[in-house]
């Protein structure tokens, strides 16, 4: 997993699901609204039934994304929250990446590219969400 930074502005986490060490990692920064877990194990472990309880959580925040890319290639663009380009990187099939801070923008690179995107939402509108450049 790399860390996409701009400046001491943690920007993306980056990574392919195929590369991850044995066990159970989680999202760097416990404080995010949103965090994701990667978890490589052996045939037989057992993840203890479990019920979420209802607590207060971190909101409002902005919203926060996560790609998963299922098949396919995905062009990844960043940008700092001045709306100027500083890195890209391409996400191949396992690829993910988690969108903390600043700009993006994608770019399909293959044909019958499948991707998953979950956010905290609820996504309302363009208007709402969304400040375009």
């Amino acid at each position: 997993m790399r860390d996409i930074k701009y400046g001491d502005i943690l920007v993306a986490s980056i990574g392919n699901i195929l590369e991850i060490a044995r066990g159970k990692s989680f999202s760097p920064n416990p404080l995010d609204p949103l965090q994701y877990g990667l978890f490589n194990l052996r045939k037989g472990e057992i993840l203890q039934r479990h019920i979420h309880k209802v607590r207060e959580r971190l909101t409002p925040h902005k919203t926060l994304e996560f790609l998963y890319i299922v098949s396919g290639e995905l062009e990844v663009t960043f940008y700092t929250l001045e709306k100027l380009e500083f890195d890209k990187y391409i996400l191949e099939e396992g690829g993910f990446v988690m969108l903390y801070d600043g700009g993006h923008g994608f770019r399909v690179l293959q044909d019958n590219t499948v991707f998953i995107e979950v956010k905290n939402g609820q996504y309302k509108s363009v208007e709402l969400d969304k400040e375009r450049f």
